[in-house]
């Protein structure tokens, strides 16, 4: 899969990135997916099994109305933040509190 890494940087979402987040992209650019992860089957779906939080954007446009009503039918810890589909680059602390929540429950498996 061939990768415009100038462009999701320079249009749309990503035009909006902080300076540091933008030269950090340029410096790391993102490496191809390999056409398995489309293509070969899922063996098993471990957030069915295993505590799973999943953290969404309110303004993310790569989630459908559809898809949003799934995930908050089938897993148990979905939390919705202010903002689109980067929380990643836009609030690095909420993964933050994420993980050390689940490091400081105890039985949590991480």
């Amino acid at each position: 899969l061939d990768l415009d890494n100038d462009w999701w940087l320079t249009e749309e979402k990503g035009a909006t990135f902080s300076p540091e987040v933008t030269e950090h992209l340029r410096r790391h650019p993102r490496r191809a997916a390999s056409v398995r992860t489309v293509t070969d089957p899922v063996p098993a779906a471990a957030w069915q099994t295993v505590p799973t939080t999943v953290l969404l954007g309110r303004d993310d446009e790569l989630v459908s109305a559809d898809q949003l009503a799934w995930v908050t039918e089938n897993v148990k810890d979905v939390r919705l933040l202010d903002t689109d589909h980067f929380i990643l680059f836009r609030q690095p602390e909420a993964i933050t509190e994420v993980v050390m929540e689940a490091l400081n429950t105890p039985g949590r498996v991480v």
